[in-house]
């Protein structure tokens, strides 16, 4: 967060944001990190595991800060229905809005209109899927770990995606197991994933009337507006949209 919050920070406050909602908060380390700059946050999770991590690190926070943040967790178009023009900013970080499928479009229309019509903001922090499939050969990162469970083993996941299939991309991730003696196959799962590009990430943003976008480029755990898009070297695609 030591680079992501400066950067929001600076244009929130540039932009005279005080409300913000975040989709898809995770477990909540960018709410509370906004709500530490005195902003006041909603954050709108479908994942009931995510949202019980989340609000267990709301019981130790001051009574302050607790009172800047809002954490709930559902259908985001349902929960979003009754915050009509209320903020001035949406946040969709760590590639959040590729994952909504298959209402993404939906979602975007509940979002923005949730927002002033004049003058808020998204930010929209997409994973750059051209250099996934141009530079990495599909793949997103190989990681290994040790076993929780007590059992001394380790671990590895595969993460890959597929080729757009019906608009979509899928997210493949693979996890091995290692008893010490060789690697066995656990396990795969899969996720659909919606094919963005600076293209038709523009043409939704304009159909919701955000006519000023900016898009930067941004690398895993850096900045976000402070270089510019490379297609080929960026890891992520990062956008600021204002009506």
């Amino acid at each position: 967060l030591k680079n992501e919050i400066p950067d929001l920070v600076s244009v929130f406050r540039k932009n005279k944001v005080h409300d913000v909602i975040d989709i898809g908060y995770g477990t909540g380390e960018h709410d509370i990190a906004l709500a530490r700059e005195g902003f006041n946050v909603l954050g709108i999770e479908s994942s009931r595991l995510m949202h019980r991590e989340a609000s267990d690190k709301l019981k130790d926070l001051p009574q302050d800060l607790q009172n800047k943040l809002k954490l709930e967790a559902g259908d985001y178009s349902k929960l979003l229905v009754k915050e009509k023009n209320k903020y001035q900013a949406a946040i969709f970080m760590g590639n959040a809005f590729s994952h909504l499928v298959p209402n993404y479009k939906k979602i975007l229309t509940a979002v923005s209109d949730s927002l002033s019509p004049k003058g808020s903001m998204i930010v929209l922090q997409i994973t750059n899927f051209e250099k996934i499939f141009k530079v990495k050969n599909r793949v997103v990162d190989i990681t290994f770990g040790k076993s929780k469970s007590g059992i001394p083993s380790d671990h590895l996941f595969l993460r890959f995606y597929d080729p757009s299939r019906e608009g979509y991309l899928t997210l493949n991730t693979s996890i091995f197991d290692n008893d010490g003696k060789k690697w066995k196959f656990r396990t795969m799962n899969a996720a659909p994933i919606v094919n963005l590009n600076k293209n038709n990430i523009k043409k939704l943003l304009e159909q919701k009337g955000f006519k000023k976008i900016s898009f930067y480029g941004g690398k895993f755990a850096g900045h976000l507006f402070r270089d510019p898009f490379n297609p080929l070297e960026s890891d992520y695609l990062n956008i600021v949209a204002i009506r």
